[in-house]
């Protein structure tokens, strides 16, 4: 089956791939794991410390708005993996002492 990293809302309100190498799932929103995938038997969670909103997903990117003030989240979708980016969107937003104690 050919490989699709794009994102869509699964019934169980995770966020998927269509098609992955990986099982890997995004928060669709609120509390819970931010993402979870297992890989060659390895599981792997990351949380986020606040509820989270509902992402916007555009093709295999998830954007996670306003995480912190003026902080957006962004989770891409690789075939075999993922990156994250935090989007700080002013200079106020990047004084935020939230961010230097965020660890992955």
């Amino acid at each position: 089956m050919p490989t699709d990293p794009t994102l869509v809302l699964a019934s169980d309100g995770r966020v998927k791939p269509k098609a992955s190498t990986v099982a890997v799932s995004l928060s669709g929103g609120g509390s819970g794991p931010l993402l979870s995938g297992v890989k060659d038997g390895r599981t792997l969670a990351l949380t986020w410390p606040k509820p989270l909103p509902a992402p916007t997903l555009a093709e295999n990117v998830a954007t996670y708005a306003e995480v912190l003030p003026g902080v957006d989240m962004q989770l891409k979708v690789e075939v075999e993996g993922f990156s994250q980016l935090l989007v700080i969107k002013t200079p106020e937003a990047a004084s935020n002492p939230d961010l230097a104690s965020l660890k992955y």
